[in-house]
């Protein structure tokens, strides 16, 4: 097996003229925006995971994606990612795989093909006129299901991997959820076998999770964690990229692992209601044993961190109070949560 720089040498070496190579990345000139002709690389690939994310243009996602942007065949590109030798030197050296003891619960039973979300590289609309940029819905990979006017975003594991998309939906006459997970069915116009499954995927995953517990891990930089897609954006647009999502207020005990594996500080940021503060206290409850826990400090009424301008978004970040501190201050609303 090779690593990422030498296939890249063999299939693409133009993506390596003038790269900065490290222990853990590759910089190379990005060939998704000014041709490529980038004076300074400021695309990173990893050598220890399969994803990519440029720094300048905010285009990211799996390593299959940025060969096929180079110009390699798509079943080639795809055939090469999956022989490349990473050496998950992020995780201590271990394999990706024996991280966690046991049968692994975080890579998802079923792995999609990146492709399928060829389909659904349209701008999100609804997402722009609420002020979310252009780089920001490029680096979370935000697109949009003409099929069903639902706005895309794709589910990673903590390794990259594609494993489930959610569509929310953008009809006003929507009578079922506002998110859904595709399930097989919905997918099977695009090649998915009837036989994918949705059951795996909630549990286990952190939504930005692949991109973000690899810094934390390195830099013991804190982690910020929100509920949903749009509050992750939110605050990674404004400054904060070390963002999470839990898709959903529960904390599950999987996720709780992630973060004692590997983070030191964890923010709870989620939304500014009844719910929200259920799952806060749950949350640092379950986190406070292995990690120091913060609560951002909304400054007001409003109920999620994508409705706060930036100067209050970065005070309620900065101004977070330790989780126990919260706990007492809170301790009147006790019965609210039970």
């Amino acid at each position: 097996m090779a690593s990422i720089d030498e296939v890249l040498r063999d299939v693409a070496p133009h993506l390596l003229a003038g790269a900065q190579v490290s222990t853990n990345l590759v910089m190379i000139r990005c060939p998704f925006h000014g041709g490529g002709a980038e004076k300074t690389p400021s695309c990173s690939v990893s050598r220890v995971k399969p994803v990519f994310f440029c720094h300048s243009c905010g285009t990211g996602g799996h390593i299959s994606r940025l060969m096929r942007e180079a110009g390699v065949p798509t079943d080639l590109a795809k055939n090469l990612a999956q022989t490349i030798n990473y050496d998950y030197s992020e995780f201590g050296g271990r394999d990706r795989h024996a991280i966690f003891s046991g049968q692994n619960p975080y890579r998802g039973k079923f792995i999609l093909d990146d492709d399928l979300l060829d389909g659904w590289r349209l701008k999100a609309v609804s997402l722009e006129e609420a002020g979310f940029s252009e780089v920001t819905m490029r680096h979370f990979e935000v697109g949009f299901d003409n099929r069903t006017s639902r706005i895309t975003f794709p589910l990673r594991n903590v390794y990259g991997e594609l494993i489930g998309v959610s569509g929310r939906s953008t009809l006003e006459s929507e009578t079922g959820p506002r998110y859904k997970i595709y399930s097989a069915k919905d997918l099977a116009h695009l090649g998915v076998p009837p036989t994918y499954s949705t059951a795996s995927i909630k549990g286990a995953l952190l939504w930005h999770g692949h991109l973000v517990l690899p810094i934390a891990f390195n830099t013991r930089a804190p982690i910020v964690v929100c509920e949903g897609f749009k509050a992750a954006m939110w605050v990674w647009q404004h400054g904060f990229h070390n963002v999470v999502a839990l898709v959903g207020a529960h904390l599950t005990k999987l996720q709780a692992e992630l973060f004692a594996r590997t983070a030191s500080e964890v923010i709870l940021f989620l939304d500014n209601n009844t719910a929200g503060w259920k799952g806060t206290l749950a949350a640092g409850n379950l986190l406070i044993d292995k990690n120091l826990v913060k609560v951002a400090r909304y400054p007001d009424l409003r109920q999620q961190p994508d409705a706060l301008h930036e100067a209050d978004l970065h005070t309620a970040i900065k101004r977070s109070q330790h989780f126990i501190t919260w706990r007492i201050a809170n301790q009147n609303r006790k019965t609210e949560a039970t």
